[in-house]
């Protein structure tokens, strides 16, 4: 019984992590908060599972630290627990009892399981690509507004905020609008996301955005 109970510990968190994965790839979350959104995402999902007279279930906590969380060696490249990953604290209770209810199994534990992208380095990355973005703008509109050069200094600025996150593993797009009158009035949206992450199902995408207006 103990042998089946490790195992369907490890299936039912597994089934959680692809909920999870789900949960990130379904939408696209805010670049001043990105890990504690992605966290958010995640929180109370639940999975569960049986086999013959053992049951399981597994619910994902608040945070990613509890009291004596351990990982789950049985799911390998999804343990947690390390650095530069979005590590999830889950609760797994797993239950079950020999026929006529001579023997029974009963067990609740912490374990931190994880995907393997850090939510912080996205959320980073378009923060400080839209301060940049936003400065050029600030720069480029001093003084009477001239749309043209605006934009022609955005569009270099965004070529290399693009490039940059080329080198560093993500993708960013940089979508901005420029208003006419005396002063130009620039809007700026960065989108960022870490493509190819791998999870239980298969790669998937996490995104994050921001905008700002300048002035």
């Amino acid at each position: 019984m103990y042998d089946n109970a490790v195992v369907m510990r490890g299936v039912v968190v597994l089934e959680l992590l692809a909920k999870a994965q789900a949960a990130l790839s379904s939408e696209v979350f805010a670049c001043a908060n990105a890990t504690g959104e992605a966290h958010g995402a995640v929180r109370g999902l639940s999975a569960s599972a049986a086999n013959g007279v053992v049951s399981a279930m597994a619910v994902a906590s608040a945070g990613d630290q509890g009291p004596g969380p351990d990982n789950l060696s049985l799911l390998k490249q999804f343990d947690g627990g390390l650095a530069g990953r979005f590590n999830v604290l889950v609760r797994t209770a797993v239950d079950g009892s020999y026929p006529g209810g001579r023997v029974a199994y009963a067990k609740s534990e912490y374990h931190v399981v994880s995907l393997p992208f850090d939510p912080s380095k996205a959320g980073s990355f378009c923060l400080n690509s839209l301060a940049e973005l936003a400065a050029s703008a600030e720069l480029a509109s001093a003084g009477t507004c001239n749309a043209t050069v605006v934009e022609a200094v955005l569009g270099e600025a965004a070529a290399r905020v693009e490039a940059a996150a080329a080198s560093s593993g993500l993708h960013a797009y940089v979508v901005y609008s420029v208003g006419g009158g005396a002063a130009c009035s620039v809007t700026i949206m960065v989108r960022v996301s870490q493509d190819g992450v791998i999870g239980p199902n298969g790669p998937f995408n996490w995104s994050v955005e921001e905008e700002e207006r300048v002035p």
